[in-house]
C-alpha cells in the first residue's frame, strides 16, 4: 500500500489507522486468513460513510470488504459521458486488437459480455463478417445499440441468459473482470455460450 497521495492525506479522505484482524476471502487469491487494515477512506458516493482498506497477507491484495459497486444498469439520460466517452474516451484500437489477432472464422459468432457501446460488436460484424450478439444492461449499451444498429441485450448473462443464447464461436469481455464482485460467477455463463 504504497504511493498514497499526500494530498488526500491531508484532506482527510484517507487516515492511516490499524484495525482488529478480520478473517475475510480475498477477492483476488480466494484465500480466507485473518486480515487487518491499515487505512480508511471517505467514500464520494456514499456520504459519511468510511471503508477500511484491508490486505491479503497471502497475495497483497487489497481490498474494500463493505464496499458494494452502483448499479451498474442506469436509468441514463445524460448525454455528456456518452459524448466523451465516443469522442475520446473508448480506446477504439485496444477494444479491436484482440479480433484481429484471432483466427478468421468465416461466419463466425461472437458474444460480447459487458459491451458498452458495442463498438467491438460492429467492428466484428462490418468488417470481419460475424454474427454478433452483446449483453450489457447500461444506458451506455442501450444507447450503442440505437446507433449502431447492433444486437444488444440489456440485460446480464446469467444461468438463465445462458441457456436461451448461443453457440458462440467467441466469447469476448474486455476491462469487465476487474468491476464484477464475483468472478467465478460471472466466468461459468461464459463456458457454457461457447461452441
Amino acid at each position: 500500500m504504497r504511493g498514497v497521495d499526500l494530498f488526500a492525506q491531508k484532506r482527510g479522505w484517507l487516515r492511516w489507522r490499524k484495525t482488529g484482524a478480520r478473517v475475510l476471502t480475498c477477492p483476488a487469491c480466494q484465500q480466507s486468513n485473518a486480515m487487518t487494515s491499515r487505512l480508511d477512506t471517505a467514500s464520494p458516493v456514499h456520504k459519511f460513510h468510511r471503508f477500511a482498506l484491508f490486505e491479503c497477507p497471502a497475495c497483497g491484495t487489497g481490498h474494500f470488504p463493505e464496499l458494494r459497486p452502483p448499479a451498474y444498469e442506469d436509468k441514463g439520460g445524460k448525454e455528456g459521458p456518452l459524448k466523451f466517452y465516443i469522442e475520446q474516451g473508448a480506446g477504439l484500437l485496444s477494444m479491436i486488437q484482440p479480433l484481429m489477432a484471432l483466427p478468421q472464422y468465416p461466419n463466425g459468432s461472437i458474444l460480447e459480455v459487458g459491451c458498452g457501446y458495442g463498438f467491438c460488436l460492429h467492428f466484428s460484424r462490418e468488417a470481419l463478417q460475424w454474427n454478433s450478439t452483446g449483453f450489457d444492461p447500461s444506458s451506455l449499451a442501450r444507447a450503442g445499440a440505437k446507433d449502431l444498429g447492433i444486437p444488444i441485450r440489456s440485460v446480464y448473462l446469467n444461468a438463465e441468459t445462458a441457456r436461451n443464447n448461443g453457440p458462440f464461436d467467441i466469447v469476448y469481455s474486455s476491462e469487465v473482470i476487474e468491476h464484477v464482485v464475483d468472478p467465478d460467477q460471472f466466468l461459468g455463463p461464459i463456458t457454457d455460450v461457447l461452441t
